[in-house]
């Protein structure tokens, strides 16, 4: 996902990436704005900052299948653990809980 570094790229979401990551595909993504929230540098994908780094990651993924599936697995792991359903709900309890209690247990 090749961003320009600018005050618009900065402020994009990294929804195209992050439904990649969800179905399992490696990535490589430039390190701006959300981007550098979803993809893990090494872990689960690579960062790359100009054309050089774009190729060396990109060829990096192409050689090696091993890599590809590791990649793609994290990523989709990093997806559930972080921006899944399931775990937005479990953020919104406890939110609310801790609101709840702010107020007393009861709005007036």
């Amino acid at each position: 996902m090749p961003l320009t570094d600018d005050e618009w790229s900065r402020g994009k979401c990294a929804f195209k990436l992050l439904q990649y990551m969800a179905a399992s595909l490696p990535c490589v993504a430039s390190p701006v704005g959300a981007n550098t929230e979803a993809v893990l540098d090494g872990v689960n994908g690579f960062h790359a900052r100009d054309d050089a780094g774009w190729e060396r990651a990109l060829e990096r993924l192409i050689v090696s299948a091993e890599l590809r599936v590791r990649f793609g697995a994290a990523g989709r792991a990093h997806v559930a653990e972080r921006y899944s359903m399931q775990s937005y709900r479990s953020n919104y309890v406890a939110l609310l809980t801790r609101l709840a209690a702010l107020d007393g247990g009861g709005i007036e």
